[in-house]
């Protein structure tokens, strides 16, 4: 019995896992299906039924095929003159049929937000691919590189240009005069003032400097 459950939670293991793999795999890949078209050689009608597709391709048509394609035929004349025997060739052509075939392709896409063969995430997140502030260089060929716009810069465009800047836009500034700001996409703007400085804008010198 215990041998038994053993095995059972392998098994449910093994499925979640593959479940979950799956699952990751479809976020990023999004492949896209194609067929693409063919048709075999021009036979009589009543032979056409043994004609096969290329290997890999499947008949999309039924019974003797698609009727209307034309084949010729090698017919030899046989001509007598005073000296020799001698044959002439001519082509005739028939209406023939064919079959049409088919083949599925599938060609690689990843999905929005994923770049390169494995569609690795865009810096930042496939959802907020640079974190809004440039373009990421994604599909199957990119690069996974963020161009980043005018104010920001960073692997994920997740620096302020301007050292002073700060704020989610980057467009608000910084003006302490005596200490150091907390700037940055994330930062607020406030001052941390040197020793012996006070204030917002940390220009204020403390009394006991003074």
């Amino acid at each position: 019995m215990l041998i038994l459950k053993s095995r059972l939670f392998v098994t449910l293991f093994a499925f979640t896992l593959a479940w979950l793999t799956n699952s990751a795999l479809s976020k990023r890949f999004c492949n896209k299906n194609r067929i693409v078209t063919s048709y075999t050689r021009c036979r009589s009608c009543s032979s056409s039924t043994r004609l096969d597709c290329p290997v890999g391709s499947s008949k999309a048509s039924y019974g003797a095929g698609v009727r209307g394609c034309r084949y010729h035929l090698d017919v030899w004349n046989r001509r007598y003159s005073r000296y020799r025997r001698y044959r002439t060739r001519r082509y005739s052509p028939y209406v023939g049929c064919r079959h049409r075939c088919e083949k599925r392709i599938v060609d690689p896409y990843c999905c929005k937000g994923h770049w390169g063969s494995d569609c690795q995430e865009c810096p930042g997140s496939a959802n907020n691919s640079c974190n809004g502030n440039g373009n990421c260089h994604e599909g199957i060929r990119g690069t996974g590189q963020c161009t980043c716009q005018a104010k920001f810069t960073g692997t994920a465009c997740e620096e302020c240009t301007n050292l002073t800047a700060f704020g989610r836009n980057c467009s608000s500034f910084c003006d302490c005069v005596n200490g150091t700001c907390d700037s940055g996409i994330s930062g607020n703007g406030t001052c941390y003032c040197n020793t012996g400085w006070t204030g917002p804008r940390c220009d204020q010198l403390l009394s006991l400097y003074g």
